[in-house]
């Protein structure tokens, strides 16, 4: 599917409330958790390393991610 350029930058806006089917993993940023939330195909990423110093990171592969953080 073609995606618009706003979208790319932005995010759908229907992104969060569209299931997702695919069997597919998508992390993404730019909402600061206080730690990954992954729920329903999404992994929320963004432990806001800039404002207090934790970096988080998704291992994907076989089996469920998994997080590290430093």
């Amino acid at each position: 599917m073609d995606q618009r350029s706003r979208d790319l930058l932005w995010g759908h806006p229907d992104f969060m409330t569209t299931p997702r089917t695919d069997g597919q993993w998508v992390a993404f940023g730019h909402v600061i958790q206080d730690e990954p939330v992954m729920a329903e195909g999404r992994i929320a990423l963004d432990t806001g390393a800039y404002a207090t110093g934790v970096l988080t990171a998704a291992v994907l592969g076989d089996g469920p991610p998994r997080f590290v953080t430093a």
